[in-house]
């Protein structure tokens, strides 16, 4: 049990944003998974629900990686579009949907986790990105179409 604990401590303290950091620890936390699995008997409630935990962490962990990158494209195509100095300020159609998608899955991605230390990390890895986003975009009615807005992030959770 106690290499869950570690595990689980390891993978939530890495960058999930860069992960070529994260690589080792979603590792050993495959590892650890597939070790307790093997000897799991059903009968402990503790240990089920931490590795539970420590699988819902590595999962996300997963996922926050590929979101960011999503995100990363959605902002250097609206930098695109904008122009070199930011004259144009229109947004396309089509971007205004990929972005407001892009919000609604990341809302329901932070809202769908059991765990709240796994929200929290996901808020606190893809949040700024997220949010930096919005910043580059004018969507009228933003707060009613996807989620009411904090000053620095999105309320994700309610």
């Amino acid at each position: 049990m106690r290499r869950i604990i570690i595990s689980l401590t390891t993978i939530q303290a890495a960058d999930w944003v860069e992960n070529e950091e994260t690589i080792p620890e979603i590792a050993a936390a495959e590892s650890v998974i597939d070790r307790y699995r093997s000897v799991y008997d059903g009968t402990e409630d503790e240990l089920y629900t931490q590795m539970k935990d420590l699988h819902e962490a590595k999962e996300a962990a997963k996922v926050v990686e590929l979101f960011d990158e999503h995100v990363d494209e959605l902002c250097k195509a609206q930098e695109t579009s904008t122009g070199l100095l930011g004259n144009e300020t229109n947004i396309s159609e089509e971007s205004e949907k990929s972005a407001l998608q892009a919000f609604r899955e990341y809302i329901e991605f932070v809202n769908v986790c059991e765990n709240d230390r796994v929200a929290r990390k996901i808020e606190a890895e893809l949040g700024r990105n997220v949010n930096f986003l919005r910043s580059q975009l004018s969507i009228e009615e933003f707060s009613v179409h996807v989620a009411p807005m904090s000053v620095d992030r999105i309320i994700a959770r309610r």
